[in-house]
């Protein structure tokens, strides 16, 4: 369902330009391609904010375990506190369960030959990111290279390599972490494995924006990309982790900016710079338009 958002402070946003940017209040996850020919992708996990944890949990009441596939206005009311904290606007509520894999599903090319597969999915945390440890973490680098100097080739030799936790954004569907690994409860992962295991089916929260472009003419800017960010965890770290430990498919309820403009979700690139390493947003800036 699509709805606007008439009341909302905007503290959580996503931001897209040199790469995707997840925010409450500053930055918490921020990702960019590599660059190197491929689909491959840097992703930063920035120090977490307790409170945006708190407000998420303050948003959300339920437990969240009930399939909404057919009843979207349910959802919409159950989740009605949690979009107070985004920006106002317009957005597009879904619901996919585990069982129709909806999400998952990607088309081969072949024209009228086209199949549907069901791709695999994945959870990627980045590394944790302090902008105040750069000189730490190179010092920590340069003995780690001393120490695998013999079989340097089969290690990272690079600062931002070692630095910055890299993936290869294919076909299959991926979420990214806005807390770091660090910041995970194995035991909470436990609890959910045993209620999925039981039966349960407890939903995951994601968060994307998508901006259809202009063509020369329909306004009276410059024409301007498509643009499809990456999925952002709102709420479900745990339970992914669950589900993808039980080899198994998650129900995930996706909340989607609809900005009428580009101008409504542009990175602040000066902001980003004191969240980064020198070199990450060194490499940023090279590889952007």
């Amino acid at each position: 369902m699509n709805f606007e958002n008439k009341d909302g402070s905007g503290k959580i946003k996503i931001a897209v330009d040199a790469g995707d940017c997840f925010t409450f209040i500053k930055p918490l996850s921020f990702c960019w391609y590599d660059n190197r020919g491929s689909v491959g992708k840097y992703l930063c996990a920035l120090p977490y904010s307790p409170e945006y944890r708190d407000e998420i949990h303050r948003s959300i009441t339920s437990n969240l375990n009930t399939d909404f596939s057919q009843n979207t206005e349910g959802l919409y009311q159950l989740l009605l506190p949690l979009f107070k904290l985004f920006p106002a606007g317009n957005y597009s509520l879904n619901f996919y369960n585990a069982e129709d894999r909806e999400l998952f599903k990607y088309q081969s090319s072949g024209g009228e030959l086209a199949k549907t597969y069901i791709g695999d999915w994945e959870l990627y945390f980045g590394n944790l990111t302090i902008a105040g440890e750069e000189n730490e973490r190179i010092k920590e680098h340069q003995r780690f290279l001393a120490a695998n100097a013999n079989t340097k080739e089969f290690y990272p030799s690079d600062i931002l390599e070692y630095t910055t936790f890299n993936f290869y954004s294919g076909a299959d569907t991926f979420f990214l972490a806005t807390q770091p690994k660090e910041k995970i409860d194995e035991e909470r992962v436990k609890y959910f494995e045993r209620e999925i295991s039981a039966g349960a089916r407890p939903f995951a929260i994601i968060h994307n924006c998508f901006f259809p472009g202009s063509k020369p003419g329909e306004s009276d800017i410059a024409a301007t990309q498509t643009i499809a960010s990456d999925y952002f965890v709102l709420d479900g770290h745990h339970k992914l982790l669950a589900y993808k430990n039980l080899k198994l498919f998650p129900p995930i309820a996706c909340l989607t900016f609809l900005p009428k403009s580009k101008t409504e979700i542009m990175l602040d690139m000066n902001e980003l710079q004191k969240y980064l390493h020198s070199r990450q947003f060194a490499h940023v800036k090279e590889n952007s338009d």
